[in-house]
C-alpha cells in the first residue's frame, strides 16, 4: 500500500456523502492537485477515467456533472482493454455520447476492435470483416499501422454497405445494458 501526501486544498465544508457532484467537480479542477494525487495510488484504469473525464469537461464543460455521473459507465469490458489505447478510446466514446446525450448501451469502436481482434485469430475474415476492423480501428483513434489501416478506403468503397451492416450488428451485439445513466426522475434507476 502506497501513501501520499495530499495537496494543501480550501475545505469546501461539505462532509462526505454531501453534494457528491460539486465534490467531484472540485476534484477534477485543473486548479486543484486532488487528481494527480489520486492517479498516484488507483490502479491504473482509474487513473485513466480521471484523466478522460477531466479531458471530456475540457471539452463539453457545460456538461460536467453529467460527465463526472457517468464515471460509472466505463469499466473496461474486455480483456484486452488493459492496452491503455484502446481503453482511453472506450472511455472517450462513452463519454462523448454522455455529453451529446446518446444511447451509451451499444458498443464501443474499442469494443469491436477488441473483438476483431480475437475473432481475427480463430477464422480468416472476409472483406467486410475486415472493412469492420479498420473503419473500428480508425474510430478509435488507435495508431496507424503502414500497410495495413491505409487500405480502410478500398474496403469502404467496395463493401462499404456490408461494412456497415456489420458495424450496427456488431454494435448492437455488444451493447452493455446496464451502461446508462440514472434517469433524473427516477434517482438511483436506469432510465
Amino acid at each position: 500500500m502506497r501513501v501520499c501526501a495530499m495537496p494543501d486544498v480550501e475545505p469546501t465544508g461539505k462532509g462526505p456523502g454531501v453534494d457528491k457532484k460539486s465534490s467531484a467537480v472540485e476534484l477534477m479542477d485543473s486548479d486543484h492537485a486532488w487528481a494527480a494525487a489520486l492517479e498516484s495510488v488507483l490502479p491504473a484504469h482509474h487513473a485513466i477515467v480521471l484523466q478522460e473525464i477531466a479531458a471530456a469537461i475540457t471539452h463539453y464543460p457545460q456538461d460536467a456533472d453529467i460527465l463526472i455521473a457517468g464515471i460509472d459507465l466505463l469499466g473496461p469490458t474486455h480483456p484486452l482493454m488493459r492496452n491503455t489505447d484502446l481503453y482511453r478510446s472506450h472511455c472517450r466514446e462513452i463519454l462523448t455520447r454522455v455529453a451529446a446525450g446518446t444511447d451509451t448501451r451499444p458498443g464501443t469502436a474499442a469494443e469491436v476492435c477488441a473483438v476483431c481482434s480475437v475473432t481475427s485469430l480463430a477464422a480468416p475474415f472476409r472483406a467486410a470483416a475486415v472493412g469492420l476492423y479498420l473503419r473500428m480501428w480508425r474510430m478509435a483513434g488507435l495508431p496507424q499501422i503502414d500497410g495495413v489501416t491505409d487500405d480502410l478506403d478500398y474496403y469502404e468503397h467496395s463493401v462499404g454497405s456490408r461494412i456497415d451492416e456489420l458495424e450496427t450488428m456488431t454494435r448492437r451485439r455488444l451493447a452493455v445494458a446496464t451502461r446508462r445513466l440514472p434517469s433524473p426522475d427516477r434517482p438511483g434507476r436506469s432510465g
